[in-house]
């Protein structure tokens, strides 16, 4: 399932929140993409993932979370 990304400036929080809901729910696999390196509003933005997806968890006790990848586009590592 392939679904737009979050932070839309067309689109209020909480259709990203219904979004992310539903691909998560029909999901067995979550692909987090994201771009350039790992800074602090990813991690916190990955909080509100996981976050929902223990909720979802504790109220569905057959539920199984989908596997999780993130995918980090156009990082440069330099040495």
């Amino acid at each position: 399932l392939d679904c737009e990304g979050s932070g839309n400036t067309d689109n209020e929080r909480q259709h990203d929140a219904q979004l992310f809901a539903m691909a998560v729910l029909l999901s067995s696999y979550f692909i987090y993409n994201a771009k350039g390196v790992i800074d602090e509003t990813a991690i916190q933005t990955l909080s509100v993932v996981t976050s929902m997806a223990t909720h979802v968890a504790k109220n569905n006790a057959g539920w199984e979370a989908p596997h999780f990848m993130w995918v980090l586009r156009d990082f440069v590592l330099s040495l």
